[in-house]
Protein backbone atom coordinates (compact mmCIF):
# COMPACT_ATOMS: atom_id res chain seq x y z
CA UNK A 1 0.00 0.00 0.00
CA UNK A 2 1.64 3.41 -0.83
CA UNK A 3 1.59 5.63 2.09
CA UNK A 4 -0.60 8.95 1.70
CA UNK A 5 1.14 12.70 2.10
CA UNK A 6 -2.01 14.66 2.17
CA UNK A 7 -0.41 15.65 6.10
CA UNK A 8 2.11 17.10 4.17
CA UNK A 9 0.31 19.22 1.15
CA UNK A 10 -0.75 21.82 4.13
CA UNK A 11 2.71 22.39 5.56
CA UNK A 12 2.94 25.22 3.56
CA UNK A 13 0.68 27.99 2.55
CA UNK A 14 0.73 30.38 -0.39
CA UNK A 15 -1.09 33.74 -0.43
CA UNK A 16 -1.17 35.53 -3.78
CA UNK A 17 -1.19 39.21 -4.89
CA UNK A 18 -4.98 38.93 -5.40
CA UNK A 19 -7.43 40.48 -2.69
CA UNK A 20 -10.71 39.39 -4.66
CA UNK A 21 -11.69 35.75 -3.03
CA UNK A 22 -13.56 37.24 -0.31
CA UNK A 23 -17.83 36.87 0.20
CA UNK A 24 -18.25 40.82 0.48
CA UNK A 25 -21.48 40.22 1.98
CA UNK A 26 -19.32 38.57 5.00
CA UNK A 27 -18.54 40.57 8.36
CA UNK A 28 -14.83 40.18 9.09
CA UNK A 29 -15.43 38.43 12.06
CA UNK A 30 -17.69 35.99 9.87
CA UNK A 31 -14.99 35.69 7.46
CA UNK A 32 -12.12 34.61 9.82
CA UNK A 33 -14.64 32.05 11.10
CA UNK A 34 -15.28 30.27 8.36
CA UNK A 35 -11.70 30.29 7.55
CA UNK A 36 -10.86 28.35 10.85
CA UNK A 37 -13.83 26.18 10.44
CA UNK A 38 -12.51 24.69 6.95
CA UNK A 39 -9.30 24.08 8.38
CA UNK A 40 -10.55 22.80 12.28
CA UNK A 41 -9.99 19.37 13.20
CA UNK A 42 -13.23 17.67 14.50
CA UNK A 43 -12.29 18.15 18.32
CA UNK A 44 -11.73 21.81 17.67
CA UNK A 45 -14.61 23.36 19.73
CA UNK A 46 -16.38 26.55 19.03
CA UNK A 47 -14.70 28.22 21.93
CA UNK A 48 -11.21 27.53 20.80
CA UNK A 49 -12.22 28.66 16.93
CA UNK A 50 -13.76 32.12 18.47
CA UNK A 51 -10.56 32.40 20.30
CA UNK A 52 -8.61 32.03 17.39
CA UNK A 53 -10.48 34.40 15.67
CA UNK A 54 -9.74 37.29 17.75
CA UNK A 55 -6.87 36.41 18.35
CA UNK A 56 -5.81 36.61 14.67
CA UNK A 57 -7.39 39.51 14.21
CA UNK A 58 -6.19 41.57 16.83
CA UNK A 59 -2.82 40.92 16.00
CA UNK A 60 -3.44 41.84 12.01
CA UNK A 61 -4.25 44.49 13.78
CA UNK A 62 -8.28 44.66 12.36
CA UNK A 63 -10.35 43.81 15.71
CA UNK A 64 -11.85 47.61 15.34
CA UNK A 65 -13.47 46.40 12.55
CA UNK A 66 -15.20 43.23 13.68
CA UNK A 67 -18.70 43.98 12.46
CA UNK A 68 -18.10 45.95 9.15
CA UNK A 69 -18.54 43.95 5.91
CA UNK A 70 -15.61 43.05 3.69
CA UNK A 71 -17.46 44.76 0.88
CA UNK A 72 -16.16 44.61 -2.94
CA UNK A 73 -16.85 46.73 -6.39
CA UNK A 74 -20.31 47.00 -5.35
CA UNK A 75 -20.95 47.28 -1.97
CA UNK A 76 -18.37 49.48 0.52
CA UNK A 77 -16.61 47.58 2.96
CA UNK A 78 -12.87 47.59 4.60
CA UNK A 79 -10.16 49.41 2.61
CA UNK A 80 -7.88 47.41 0.23
CA UNK A 81 -5.48 47.66 3.19
CA UNK A 82 -7.18 45.97 5.43
CA UNK A 83 -8.70 43.31 2.85
CA UNK A 84 -4.84 42.40 2.16
CA UNK A 85 -4.60 41.79 5.74
CA UNK A 86 -7.83 39.51 5.59
CA UNK A 87 -6.23 37.48 3.16
CA UNK A 88 -3.20 36.75 4.94
CA UNK A 89 -5.02 35.97 8.27
CA UNK A 90 -7.61 33.47 6.52
CA UNK A 91 -4.45 31.29 5.57
CA UNK A 92 -2.86 31.92 9.05
CA UNK A 93 -5.61 30.47 10.55
CA UNK A 94 -4.53 26.71 9.12
CA UNK A 95 -3.32 25.41 12.46
CA UNK A 96 -1.46 23.04 10.57
CA UNK A 97 0.80 25.40 9.21
CA UNK A 98 4.19 26.74 10.08
CA UNK A 99 5.56 28.38 7.21
CA UNK A 100 3.56 30.97 4.82
CA UNK A 101 4.89 32.13 1.01
CA UNK A 102 3.51 34.94 0.77
CA UNK A 103 3.74 36.86 -3.05
CA UNK A 104 3.34 40.74 -3.94
CA UNK A 105 0.99 41.14 -0.93
CA UNK A 106 2.20 45.04 -1.06
CA UNK A 107 1.06 45.38 -4.66
CA UNK A 108 -1.16 48.14 -5.11
CA UNK A 109 -1.04 49.64 -1.63
CA UNK A 110 0.47 53.01 -0.54
CA UNK A 111 3.96 52.64 1.55
CA UNK A 112 1.56 53.40 4.83
CA UNK A 113 -0.41 50.21 4.01
CA UNK A 114 2.96 47.98 3.34
CA UNK A 115 4.67 48.90 6.40
CA UNK A 116 1.40 47.76 8.32
CA UNK A 117 0.94 44.61 6.49
CA UNK A 118 5.04 44.27 7.16
CA UNK A 119 4.46 44.61 11.18
CA UNK A 120 1.44 43.20 11.62
CA UNK A 121 2.65 39.99 9.68
CA UNK A 122 5.98 39.99 11.61
CA UNK A 123 4.13 40.18 15.36
CA UNK A 124 1.46 37.48 14.09
CA UNK A 125 4.73 34.91 12.88
CA UNK A 126 6.47 35.95 16.36
CA UNK A 127 3.44 35.37 18.40
CA UNK A 128 2.17 32.14 16.39
CA UNK A 129 5.51 30.30 15.72
CA UNK A 130 5.19 30.90 11.93
CA UNK A 131 7.75 31.25 9.19
CA UNK A 132 7.40 33.66 6.69
CA UNK A 133 8.73 34.38 2.99
CA UNK A 134 7.37 37.76 0.95
CA UNK A 135 8.38 37.94 -2.42
CA UNK A 136 8.15 41.98 -3.70
CA UNK A 137 8.78 42.71 -6.86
Amino acid sequence: MVESHQGRRRLCLYVGPSNTDHAPMLTMQETFEFARRCTAGDDTTKEEIEKDVLDMMESLGLDHVVDTVVGDKNLRGISSGKKRRVTVGKMILDGNCRFVCLENIMDGLSSTNSIKIIWDLAITCHTGGYLACISVL
